[in-house]
């Protein structure tokens, strides 16, 4: 800690919001209460008083857990998985996730990011993998807490911004215990805005660690930019008359894609002309050539 560092300010920091300071206080609670007493003081009045030079934990398991309730996500114990390569991604909105490698769709019905993985897999056993365990809110719920107008701003949901934690922590825990790992992230729509809050959550060095990202379907007029070190490993896979990233498609487009989501789950994409709903076929296969390319 440096002097003027508060509790708020480290959360919103590391954690992508101020709010979340209570996990903060709670996993260090020792350290800072023996800090503010061996300088006098009979407690830190809840972590109102810290000190410089306090070391705290703040990218933890054990802190994610304490994140729960608030969320109300689960946060499992995580192993790292040191194989030559490894893909981290955040499925899309709605999507199920209990689909195969927690990457959304289903075995019948693949989704963009597992037939990513499948490419990257070669040979099979070669690639390790990790679905981030987040809500994936549904498109209606997630557009109400993001479009201007709508009563809450152009705010990233709390549920995106704990996924953005999560992937955050699992890259940091990937890259500190494999060192010589090539490791790629992915993320289909509202994941991949998780993927770019994260990466504001990562220090350059680790971001360093990231050899390639893959982006379908990205909403980037919400959320963080990706950061100008990662720009040059970063494909954007876009489909036309997307209206989640093509700015320019049609309000035909649009109305599909509502209609759609209005569905949820695997029956969006049944007789959808969505084409947000179009990348598990050859915009997975340039994103894998793409990813590849990064480690020739």
């Amino acid at each position: 800690m440096a002097p003027g560092d508060t509790l708020w300010g480290i959360a919103k920091r590391f954690l992508g919001s101020g709010t979340w300071w209570p996990a903060i206080y709670d996993t260090n609670k020792s350290v800072i209460e023996k800090t503010a007493q061996n300088h006098g003081l009979t407690s830190s009045d809840r972590g109102h008083w810290i000190f410089p030079k306090t070391h705290l934990r703040v990218h933890t398991a054990g802190l994610l857990n304490r994140l729960v309730p608030q969320t109300g996500q689960t946060v499992e114990n995580y192993h790292p998985d040191c194989k030559k390569t490894f893909l981290i991604a955040a499925r899309g909105s709605g999507e199920n996730p209990s689909g195969p490698n927690n990457l959304g769709g289903s075995a019948d019905e693949p989704s963009a990011l597992s037939k990513l993985y499948e490419k990257l897999n070669s040979p099979v056993g070669s690639t390790g993998v990790y679905g981030v365990p987040y809500a994936a809110t549904d498109a209606l719920t997630f557009l109400r807490s993001t479009i201007p107008g709508s009563g809450y701003g152009l705010k990233v949901p709390d549920s995106t911004e704990f996924g953005a934690i999560q992937l955050a922590y699992i890259v940091r825990s990937q890259a500190e215990a494999c060192p010589d790992q090539k490791i790629f992230l992915a993320g289909y729509s509202q994941g991949a805005l998780v993927v770019r809050a994260a990466l504001h959550l990562l220090s350059p060095d680790i971001r360093a660690r990231i050899n390639g990202i893959a982006f379908f379907g990205d909403p980037a007029w919400v959320g963080p930019t990706l950061p100008s070190d990662l720009t040059g490993r970063t494909t954007s896979q876009c489909a036309k008359n997307d209206p989640v990233c093509d700015r320019k498609a049609p309000v035909s487009a649009g109305l599909a894609c509502l209609a759609g989501a209005a569905k949820g789950g695997l029956l969006r994409r049944l007789g959808s002309t969505c084409p947000h709903f179009s990348y598990s076929g050859g915009a997975a296969d340039l994103a894998a050539a793409f990813l590849k390319a990064q480690i020739r």
